[in-house]
């Protein structure tokens, strides 16, 4: 009959244990960034017909590239891009950000960085004022400067 009360101690103690590290566990989650991750056109999901999503081809990339042990909380894409660079954005903890950086399929992984707009010369490099409008300094198409606003990934 003393083995009753020593058995319930041990169980007791065990759901302690178990109850402490799922605690621990859930404390030590790390947080998710938004992250441009460049990646190596030649290593880029081929698909294999036009009109498949490339953020699902992307989603698979990242399976492929962030280890099993580190998928926790899961990345997760948020856009793809495939002309003018090839990659996509992503939802990651820093430490899949740095792990897919050491890839040699992956170019750069940069942190998406709220900016502010601003220009300061670019309307008097244009020749740019309320009365007159692009066309006509244009002179039709020689020398002709085409600007490109990237404001960016908001998750």
């Amino acid at each position: 009959m003393e083995l009753k009360p020593l058995a319930a101690l041990c169980v007791l103690l065990a759901f302690v244990v178990v109850a402490a590290a799922t605690e621990v566990e859930l404390e030590t989650t790390e947080a998710q960034s938004s992250y441009i991750v460049h990646v190596a056109p030649a290593h880029a999901p081929r698909l294999p017909r036009r009109g498949l999503l490339t953020t699902v081809a992307y989603g698979s990339f990242l399976r492929d590239h962030v280890p099993v042990e580190m998928s926790s909380p899961a990345p997760r894409v948020l856009y793809s891009y495939s002309h003018a660079a090839t990659g996509f954005a992503a939802r990651l903890t820093e430490r899949q950000a740095t792990r897919l950086a050491s890839s040699r399929s992956v170019l750069a992984v940069v942190p998406d960085k709220r900016q502010e707009l601003h220009t300061t010369l670019t309307p008097s490099f244009l020749r740019l004022s309320a009365s007159s409008g692009l066309l006509p300094e244009s002179n039709g198409t020689a020398d002709v400067v085409i600007g490109v606003i990237d404001t960016g990934v908001y998750p």
